[in-house]
């Protein structure tokens, strides 16, 4: 390892500028018009950017939270159960989705009925669907 005086030590650590300008440019070469040639309105143009992207990430978990949601409500829907209610039996269940998931052949058909099963709900079971399975046999 060399050893250098303050000064080259600090002077190593700067990149030249026109590396530091092809850094910002690599960022706007995507976009249209002069941001994606001229410096100064590239410059502008990738801090918005990534100031956008920011933003985005935030909104984009919060829409796939959204769209989690209004999946898990149709298929509790169709069973006969509120999402709201589902999710706070679930919750008492402590039951994993995953571990559930993962012992059933057709991973999420008999999922509502779980939380009934515990809180003593049975109106799940004057459904049809569950004749002829080992779910009709915990009434």
């Amino acid at each position: 390892m060399v050893f250098l005086s303050p000064r080259l030590w600090i002077r190593s650590r700067l990149r030249d500028r026109f590396w530091r300008k092809q850094e910002v440019l690599q960022h706007a070469r995507h976009f249209r018009g002069r941001k994606n040639r001229c410096y100064s309105l590239a410059v502008r143009a990738v801090r918005r950017a990534f100031v956008y992207a920011t933003i985005a990430r935030r909104l984009k978990k919060r829409e796939m939270r959204l769209l989690w949601q209004d999946r898990i409500e149709a298929a509790s829907l169709e069973h006969g159960v509120k999402y709201r209610i589902f999710i706070s039996n679930l919750a008492k269940v402590s039951c994993c989705l995953f571990m559930i998931s993962s012992f059933q052949v057709q991973p999420f058909r008999p999922l509502p009925v779980l939380p009934c099963l515990v809180f003593g709900l049975n109106t799940m079971f004057n459904n049809t669907m569950f004749r002829g399975t080992a779910w009709q046999g915990l009434q």
